[in-house]
């Protein structure tokens, strides 16, 4: 196929994509139907630029394409989402559904630390000495000094104090978290552990603050601070313990059955798409291939020759070939022209004749070039042992073809 026709045929898909493409790239939304065909011109681009390298096509031919390329699979993987609506919907919808999905493990963690701190608690209630097996000493007073309102001073706070004790709860919080997260990697038992002695530490703060009198300041300040550091921590152990559990027994969720399940699927939809795009390529370039077939075949020959005639040009060296133009040398059993001894001699109507077809072999050469014209195991145009002693063959074109034992090509 001419470049001329492979952009006539073409160009409008490539003014399309790229309108499709300036949208994108100015941050507008392009029309639905260029949406949807986004990909299938992208793809059709892809194997419209081979082609245009393949069959040599000029160099800014195939800039255009290329760089019209290069903007497309920007656009196709290299765009991401705003970072803003990304975390709104992690928070509103992904979270939430992964909470839900290992609730199991978020109740085991919850129950470890509930069961532990009301272990302690009624412990404590029933024996107060023993906060100590808990609680050190000097713990046991910096909790009554918070919280017991006898002990408290709070004359000499300021500001500046509450912001570096809610910089320090926060910083306290989250390595606890982290801890009992990565506790996990212990098989769970870090992590499990972990919500065991944080929930024998509350219950053991709690009795024996009851006990003393301070429970009323003690659980308002667990009721306004409590419930986001408590669930981060209930849900860091479930994590650790999942995570654990994964150690131990891998592929075993039903989570990672349904992505391999998935993982297959889309490797199978892939492979199918692979296949498709393929054979998509194959049927365009067949498609074309006849096109181009169609538009420069040539027509049998209007030169008829009689039985006699077609004998008399045996006995001088030449045939006719199928389904090609022009006369052509005798072949031997290697496919080689056989040049006779004496040259090419003909006479009165059969050499006009032999001219005839002869010219109509010229002329294709001269319009069409070799295109169309029967090809060697080798992809080039047939034309070993083309008779054309006497042809016009100054504007031809001659590139393509094997010329082999040929008869007046370069005279």
């Amino acid at each position: 196929m001419r470049q001329s026709q492979f952009e006539q045929r073409y160009r409008p898909q490539w003014e399309r994509l790229e309108t499709s493409l300036t949208a994108l790239e100015a941050r507008r939304r392009p029309q639905a139907s260029a949406l949807t065909d986004f990909t299938a011109d992208y793809q059709s681009l892809c194997h419209q630029l081979a082609l245009a390298r393949e069959r040599g096509y000029s160099l800014a031919l195939q800039e255009y394409l290329n760089d019209l390329m290069l903007r497309a699979h920007r656009q196709l993987y290299r765009y991401r989402t705003p970072l803003l609506p990304g975390l709104v919907a992690f928070f509103t919808g992904g979270f939430p559904r992964a909470v839900r999905y290992q609730w199991r493990w978020h109740l085991v963690s919850t129950l470890c630390f509930v069961l532990s701190a009301g272990l302690l608690w009624a412990m404590i209630l029933h024996d107060p000495e023993l906060v100590h097996t808990v609680v050190g000493p000097q713990q046991v007073a910096e909790l009554e000094e918070m919280y017991h309102p006898e002990l408290r001073d709070v004359s000499g706070r300021d500001r500046q104090d509450d912001v570096m004790m809610f910089g320090y709860y926060i910083y306290n919080n989250i390595g606890i978290a982290f801890r009992t997260f990565a506790g996990g990697l212990l098989l769970g038992v870090g992590a499990l552990v972990a919500m065991l002695f944080n929930g024998s530490f509350f219950g053991a703060a709690a009795g024996h603050l009851t006990l003393a009198g301070a429970a009323q300041p003690f659980f308002t300040f667990v009721i306004a601070h409590g419930a986001p550091e408590l669930t981060a921590i209930f849900l860091a152990g479930g994590a650790g313990l999942r995570m654990g559990w994964a150690v131990l027994a891998p592929g075993s969720d039903k989570l990672n059955q349904k992505a391999s399940s998935e993982a297959a699927e889309k490797s199978r939809l892939g492979a199918e798409a692979a296949a498709e795009t393929e054979a998509e390529a194959a049927r365009t370039e067949a498609a074309e291939k006849a096109a181009d077939e169609q538009a420069v075949r040539p027509a049998p020959g209007a030169v008829q020759l009689s039985e006699a005639e077609v004998s008399a040009l045996r006995q001088a060296g030449l045939e006719r070939r199928e389904n090609a133009l022009g006369l052509y040398l005798l072949r031997d059993r290697f496919d080689t022209p056989i040049v006779p001894a004496d040259g090419i001699k003909l006479e009165d109507e059969l050499k006009a004749k032999a001219e005839a077809i002869r010219d109509e072999l010229a002329e294709h050469l001269r319009e069409n070039g070799t295109a169309g014209l029967p090809m060697d195991r080798y992809g080039n145009a047939d034309l070993k042992g083309a008779w054309l002693a006497g042809a016009k063959l100054d504007l031809a074109k001659l590139t393509g073809a094997d010329f082999a034992g040929a008869q007046g090509l370069f005279e």
